[in-house]
């Protein structure tokens, strides 16, 4: 099934979500550690990747802890 305009931002969520937790897995991140960034407790972290509710400052620190290019960060939010 295409992906449509009015779901963008659903399919932009799940694909951050999978990618974050992809990364996570490959460089051997827990969810305890990706809380201690932005400073925030581990079932948030849970929440958050679950919801997909990062705050702009938590992305920019994921991203900065991923040393995820720019070219990356517009693929990933679709921009």
């Amino acid at each position: 099934m295409p992906r449509v305009r009015i779901k963008k931002k659903d399919y932009i969520i799940t694909d951050f979500r999978k990618w974050l937790v992809g990364e996570m897995a490959v460089q051997g991140i827990r969810q305890k550690d990706v809380a201690e960034w932005p400073g925030v407790s581990q079932p948030a972290v849970s929440n958050k990747i679950k919801n997909g509710e990062f705050t702009l400052k938590e992305l920019l620190t994921i991203f900065e802890r991923f040393q995820v290019t720019e070219e990356q960060i517009g693929k990933l939010l679709k921009i």
